[in-house]
């Protein structure tokens, strides 16, 4: 751990800010201590699974991986006075290799700028600033911090041990997205220039999973890649020598998806054909109620009419021999909200859906609510109320969707006529086209005369 410790005295002259000076109003002292805290390393990605997780470098060193530093600054102000902050507040973080061969982006912060904030209000204060870089393979690097408005630059050369290794990148991904994989070729830090020959190769096989006619498992190519590698570089002894390569499978199929790395490359994970990637389908789902106007004492049933397409990963069984289920959960609120009150809840089990090794396509009516009327919270008349429905199966709710409708009252009629009380009488001439006509025509053709064709010749 290395410390500077910075002590700037500052003097009462103006509210201009000289680059590289701090002033302070009525004389005083500001103490600036800037800590350069201790550097750790982990595994790139292995929590999140977005790389696969390798075995890093055995030792006490700094290992290819995430690299971890916190930088803590205290600023001590000795005066009455007030503390005018810096012109220039970036405070700038740089990591990368001595040949600069591996661009890592400059990034900045603005905690200079909180520091002096907080300084109006107290008379001393602390800020932490925590660093992650990512570092994929082994060698020198110039660690860098430059506070221009500090006039502070600390550097140093950081070593990063990493063993020979083929890792690879890769996630799971939806139906929409491409699949891609790259796969990193490392010959550790420091290597043996004398392990490598100039004919290294790597090829890279993706197979798609799934079962023959006869319920057979089945694995089809569906993208190949290969190239030469190129790791031997006797003139870089710094820095790890590296290569890598890229697959990509455009527009696939939901299901599970194996990589395989072959390679004349005997290092550590050059050979392998274990990597599951998992392309995640997106459910499709159609809901509807047969109306929405429900009258009451006349509707005992809300009608809802489902559809339901999934493809990966497919609906399971609940236990053990059982067919696979999906379950709609449907609730009757009183408004769209869901902690607004429940007039009713039913479950319905779709069994048979489909079988588990294959992708869902179910379409059926349902009685989503049964008598609402005689609940205990059975709504009145003029209520405006919502049916919310939940698709649940592969363990979590994979569709929602809240339909409105209305629960009317029921009109009681005031009386029945026929359906001539009201038309007048008719001694009206139409034309064919239904044109009225004054009196009778006399021109031959056809026309309507109470209600009925009539043809005048």
């Amino acid at each position: 751990m290395k410390k500077i410790l910075m002590t700037l005295a500052a003097v009462l002259c103006c509210s201009i800010i000289p680059t590289g000076n701090i002033q302070a109003q009525n004389g005083g002292k500001l103490n600036i201590t800037i800590t350069q805290g201790e550097k750790t390393t982990r595994a790139l990605y292995g929590d999140n699974n977005l790389i696969d997780p390798y075995t890093l470098y055995e030792g006490e060193e700094l290992r290819a991986g995430a690299i971890n530093v916190n930088i803590n600054m205290k600023i001590d102000n000795e005066t009455d006075g007030d503390v005018v902050a810096p012109a220039n507040q970036l405070f700038h973080i740089s990591f990368t290799d001595p040949y600069g061969r591996v661009p890592f982006q400059e990034v900045t912060d603005d905690i200079i700028s909180k520091l002096f904030q907080d300084l109006k209000f107290v008379d001393n204060t602390e800020e932490r600033h925590h660093v992650i870089k990512e570092i994929c393979r082994g060698g020198q690097y110039v660690y860098r911090n430059y506070i221009p408005g500090l006039d502070y630059n600390y550097e140093e050369t950081v070593e990063v041990k990493d063993k020979p290794s083929a890792r690879v990148r890769y996630e799971s991904v939806n139906v929409g997205r491409n699949i891609e994989v790259k796969t990193y070729y490392n010959t550790g830090y420091p290597y043996d220039v004398n392990q490598f020959n100039g004919s290294e190769k790597a090829t890279l096989r993706l197979f798609a999973l799934g079962k023959d006619d006869q319920g057979n498992p089945k694995e089809t190519e569906v993208v190949m890649t290969e190239k030469p590698l190129r790791l031997y570089r006797p003139d870089q002894p710094l820095v790890a020598a590296f290569d890598s390569m890229k697959l990509t499978y455009c527009d696939p199929e939901p299901g599970q998806y194996r990589l395989k790395m072959e390679s004349n490359w005997t290092q550590e994970g050059a050979n392998r054909d274990n990597i599951l990637i998992t392309v995640n389908d997106t459910v499709r789902c159609y809901a509807a109620l047969d109306k929405s106007k429900y009258v009451t004492g006349t509707d005992k049933v809300l009608k809802l009419h489902m559809k339901l397409n999934y493809g990966y990963p497919y609906v399971t069984a609940e236990k053990e021999g059982e067919d696979p289920t999906v379950l709609v959960k449907t609730y009757v609120l009183t408004s769209n909200d869901d902690t607004a009150d429940t007039i009713q809840t039913s479950t319905h089990k779709i069994t048979n859906a489909s079988l588990a090794d294959h992708p869902l396509d179910w379409e059926n009516d349902i009685d989503a609510v049964l008598n609402i009327e005689e609940q205990e919270k059975a709504p009145t008349a003029d209520s405006y109320l919502y049916v919310k429905v939940e698709v649940i199966f592969n363990g979590k709710t994979q569709y929602k969707k809240t339909i409105p409708f209305d629960y009317i009252a029921k009109v009681a009629p005031t009386g029945v006529k026929s359906i001539t009380d009201n038309l007048p009488a008719n001694d009206h001439w139409y034309g064919i086209q239904g044109t009225y006509m004054d009196s009778k025509p006399v021109q031959n053709g056809v026309y309507i005369h109470n209600q009925k064709k009539v043809i005048i010749k």
